[in-house]
C-alpha cells in the first residue's frame, strides 16, 4: 500500500531525513518513534504531501488518499464538534452546509456521497470517546477538540491514517478508545501510521517501530520494548567497535612510532646504502601504517557519535522529612456557576508519591489550584503548609522561566555555572543547550530544566500538572529518572501509563466533581 525508498530531506545543509526506507501493507500498523527533532513530523509532511522536496521516492498504492491527524487543531475552527469531524472530506462538508443553509436539493448528493452514513460512523466513534456532537468547537477543551478530530479522520474509513502524536492531551477514556480504533482498523485491513512518544501506546497497536536518530533509522517488529532492545544490543556493539578500534589505534601508534624513530636512526648512523635501503622501507613501512591510522580514527568517529550515553543522574542529596503538604475536608469549587470539585477530602505529605488521573475537563487543574491555595474553595476548608518547600510546575510552564537566557535562570539555586552546568547536563542539558534563549529549547527540554532547579533548590514537594504532554520519548524517560530521584515526594496529573506505574506509589482519580483512591 504505501512503499518509501531512500527517503532524504535536508535543510540546507543539514540532513533531517537521510536514506530512510520502509514498506507498509494493509492490516498493520507501523509506530514511528524518536526524540524531538529527529524527523518524525517531517516524515509524515512527506507522506501527506505537504512537503515534496525530498529526495528518493514515496509511491502509494492508486487511489489511496491518506487521512491524517496533526498534532495541533485549529483553534480558530467555527462550528460544532460534528462540523469538524465532517471537515475532514470537503466535499461532504460543503453538502451537509448547503443543507444546513436550507438547500434540500443537496440532500439526495449527500446521501448517494455516503453522508448519513458517515454521520453514523461519527456518532458511533463519539460515543466510545465520550464527544458531544453538538457542542461548538471553539468551547470545548484541547483533549475533547483531539478527541473530535480523531474520530473526525477514522470515520473516513480511509485505506491509509496517518497520527502525529494522536493522544497529546487525551484521556485514559480516549487513550483506551484510541487503541480499540486502531484495532478495528487493522482488523479492517486499513494501513496506519503512529508518530508517538506513548510507550504503552506503541507497545500495545504497533507491528513494527521504526526508530529515528540522527536522520537514520533502525525498524524492529514489535512496539517499542523492542525496540529499545534492540538499542541496547546496538550501544553495547558500538561500545565493543569502539574499544577495539582505540586498541588497534593505540598498537599502530606504537609500532608506527617504533618504526619511524628507528629508520631516521638508521639513515643518519649509516652510509651503507643496504641499510640505508632498509631505513628507507621501514619508514615507507610507517607512512602506510599512518594511512591505516587515519581509516581506523575515521571509523572510530563514525562510531562514537552513535553510542548514547546511558541517563546517570548525580544531584547533591538531602533529607526530606515526612510533614503535611495540604489537607482538604469536604472541600468543593464551582466554576461558571457549575460545580467541578465535590466535598473532597485528600491529605498530601511530602513523602507521597501521588498520581492523579481523570477524564479531561474533570477538573484537575482545579483541584491543584484549590489545594496549593491559589483558588479558595466555596465550600469546606483547605490547609496548605506555607512552610513545606513546594514546586509547582504548572501546564506549559508559564511564568517558570524569568530570565532570557536559559543558565540565568539557575543563578539562584545557590550553585556555582559549573556545578549547575554539571547538573544540567546529567539531565541530557548539555554546554550548548543552556547558554540558549529559552524559547528556543523544547518543552521536554524545559521541563528538564525546571524539575532540576526543584532539586537544586532543596524543594520537598513537587507538583506537576501534565508535565509530559508534547515530550519526546527520552524526555519522558528523563523525567521519570529525575522523578526516581527527587528526595521528597510529588502529585503529577497525566496519562502517560508507563510514567504513573513506574514513579507513582498512589493513584487518584477525579471525575464527576468526586476524588478516588484506587
Amino acid at each position: 500500500m504505501l512503499q518509501v525508498h531512500d527517503l532524504r530531506v535536508a535543510y540546507g545543509a543539514v540532513p533531517i531525513l537521510d536514506g530512510i526506507s520502509f514498506s507498509l501493507h494493509g492490516g498493520e500498523a507501523v509506530a514511528v518513534a524518536g526524540a524531538n527533532g529527529c524527523g518524525k513530523t517531517t516524515l509524515m509532511k512527506c507522506l501527506t504531501g505537504e512537503i515534496t522536496d525530498f529526495e528518493g521516492g514515496i509511491a502509494l498504492d492508486r487511489a489511496v488518499t491518506p487521512a491524517c491527524v496533526r498534532q495541533e487543531s485549529p483553534a480558530d475552527f467555527d462550528g460544532s464538534a460534528m462540523e469538524r469531524a465532517l471537515s475532514f472530506d470537503a466535499e461532504l462538508t460543503r453538502l451537509y452546509n448547503g443543507i444546513q443553509d436550507g438547500r434540500h436539493e443537496y440532500y439526495q448528493d449527500y446521501y448517494e456521497s455516503g453522508g448519513f452514513a458517515r454521520e453514523d460512523r461519527i456518532r458511533a466513534y463519539a460515543a466510545n470517546f465520550g464527544v458531544e456532537l453538538d457542542q461548538r468547537h471553539g468551547s470545548m477543551s484541547r483533549g475533547q477538540q483531539r478527541k473530535v478530530d480523531l474520530v473526525g479522520v477514522l470515520a473516513l474509513d480511509s485505506d491509509l491514517m496517518l497520527f502525529d502524536e494522536p493522544l497529546n492531551y487525551l484521556d485514559i477514556r480516549g487513550i483506551t478508545a484510541f487503541e480499540e480504533a486502531i484495532g478495528l482498523a487493522k482488523r479492517r485491513g486499513r494501513a496506519v501510521v503512529i508518530v508517538s512518544h506513548d510507550r504503552e501506546l506503541i507497545d500495545n497497536v504497533a507491528d513494527r517501530t521504526i526508530y529515528l536518530e540522527r536522520g537514520s533509522m533502525f525498524s524492529v517488529q514489535g512496539g517499542y520494548s523492542t525496540a529499545l532492545e534492540h538499542r541496547e544490543r546496538d550501544f553495547h556493539g558500538r561500545m565493543e567497535r569502539a574499544r577495539t578500534l582505540t586498541k588497534k589505534i593505540s598498537s599502530l601508534q606504537e609500532a608506527m612510532r617504533r618504526r619511524l624513530a628507528w629508520g631516521a636512526s638508521r639513515e643518519n648512523e649509516t652510509r651503507d646504502s643496504s641499510s640505508r635501503r632498509l631505513a628507507a622501507k621501514v619508514t615507507k613501512g610507517a607512512k602506510v601504517m599512518e594511512r591505516r591510522l587515519e581509516r581506523h580514527r575515521a571509523a572510530l568517529e563514525e562510531e562514537k557519535p552513535w553510542i548514547e550515553k546511558k541517563i546517570r543522574l548525580n544531584f547533591p542529596p538531602y533529607e526530606v522529612d515526612r510533614r503535611l503538604v495540604a489537607r482538604m475536608e469536604s472541600a468543593g469549587r464551582r466554576m461558571d456557576g457549575n460545580p467541578v470539585l465535590e466535598a473532597l477530602d485528600l491529605v498530601v505529605e511530602t513523602r507521597d508519591r501521588i498520581a492523579l488521573m481523570g477524564p479531561n475537563g474533570a477538573g484537575k487543574t482545579t483541584l491543584l489550584n484549590v489545594m496549593t491555595g491559589n483558588l479558595p474553595p466555596d465550600s469546606g476548608a483547605v490547609y496548605f503548609n506555607t512552610n513545606a518547600r513546594v514546586g509547582y510546575l504548572t501546564q506549559g510552564l508559564d511564568g517558570f522561566y524569568k530570565r532570557e537566557v536559559f543558565l540565568d535562570n539557575f543563578i539562584d539555586a545557590g550553585y556555582g555555572e559549573s556545578e549547575v552546568r554539571q547538573y544540567l547536563g546529567a539531565a541530557r542539558l548539555k554546554a550548548d543547550k543552556v547558554v540558549r534563549p529559552v524559547q528556543t529549547l523544547s518543552y521536554g527540554e524545559r521541563m528538564r530544566g525546571a524539575i532540576v532547579k526543584m532539586i537544586l533548590k532543596r524543594m520537598e514537594f513537587l507538583v506537576l500538572d501534565e508535565p509530559t504532554t508534547h515530550l519526546d520519548v527520552e524526555s519522558v524517560e528523563v523525567l521519570e529518572s529525575l522523578l526516581e530521584t527527587f528526595p521528597g515526594g510529588f502529585l503529577v496529573v497525566s496519562h502517560d501509563r508507563r510514567l504513573i506505574t513506574r514513579v507513582a506509589h498512589e493513584v487518584y482519580i477525579l471525575e464527576a466533581g468526586r476524588l478516588e483512591r484506587l
